[in-house]
């Protein structure tokens, strides 16, 4: 049965069955979904389209796990981004990485810290697309990085909004390709932020952690799109059909 969160059909399967197929050579793309890009995209159709152009739509955050628990009456083993991260970059596996991200000098030290952890990560490329519109790059040049190194998992870290629409570009002229929207994680890598300590993790509260931690980048994204979910998340719950259909877009 098809679970909705507002306009995004979420794909509730477990980290193991993601792993798996992954591992046993299916080529997808996965999207991770928390309340704020749910919102932008029952926002903006366009972005809608990116985003459920993508094989698999995880819940990487509580809220998006709500309609599950609400349909099935028990709660789901959730994971995030971080922890689809920590598996293929800290873990021996055969694929042919690929980063793309928006500084060189973060790349560089995620890739040298992951050979501290897994020192047969096989990275063969990376690129760093200019700070404009996604429509404005060039996507014949990361085509043709892409295949030059021969990769095979594609990490995309250009910040929300921006990572899905070039996902959705990559995979209509390559479906062949593992990807993955990689969000915060090479920061993370890197060492230029830190993930929110176990009890921040276990009481849902990753996204008050990064607040505390960037409140200039992120209290927009936390305060306003995050209250416009609730109320839309609300309006889904009082609806005849609730999570089994997209909420209606009012005009």
């Amino acid at each position: 049965m098809d679970i909705y969160c507002l306009s995004t059909k979420v794909d509730y399967i477990s980290k193991e069955e993601l792993f798996n197929e992954i591992d046993t050579g299916n080529r997808i793309s996965v999207i991770g979904c928390a309340a704020h890009n749910v919102v932008r995209a029952y926002k903006d159709p366009m972005l809608q389209n990116y985003i459920n152009f993508a094989s698999y739509r995880i819940a990487d955050g509580v809220p998006l796990t709500w309609p599950y628990y609400i349909i099935n009456k028990n709660k789901i083993s959730r994971f995030n981004g971080m922890d689809v991260v920590e598996n293929y970059f800290f873990n021996e596996n055969s694929f042919r990485h690929f980063f793309i991200g928006s500084s060189e000098e973060i790349l560089k030290k995620a890739h040298s810290n992951i050979l501290k952890k897994n020192s047969k990560f096989n990275l063969v490329g990376t690129y760093i697309p200019p700070f404009s519109g996604v429509s404005e790059w060039k996507l014949d040049e990361i085509m043709q990085k892409i295949d030059n190194c021969n990769a095979n998992f594609i990490w995309v870290g250009v910040g929300s909004l921006k990572q899905e629409e070039l996902m959705y570009r990559i995979q209509v002229v390559n479906p062949d390709l593992n990807m993955y929207s990689a969000g915060a994680a090479f920061d993370w890598v890197a060492g230029k932020t830190k993930r929110a300590p176990n009890l921040f993790k276990v009481l849902g509260l990753e996204w008050f952690y990064r607040l505390l931690a960037e409140p200039t980048r992120l209290w927009k994204r936390y305060l306003v799109d995050n209250t416009l979910f609730l109320y839309l998340f609300i309006r889904q719950l009082l609806t005849k059909e609730k999570f089994r259909q997209p909420l209606e877009i009012k005009q």
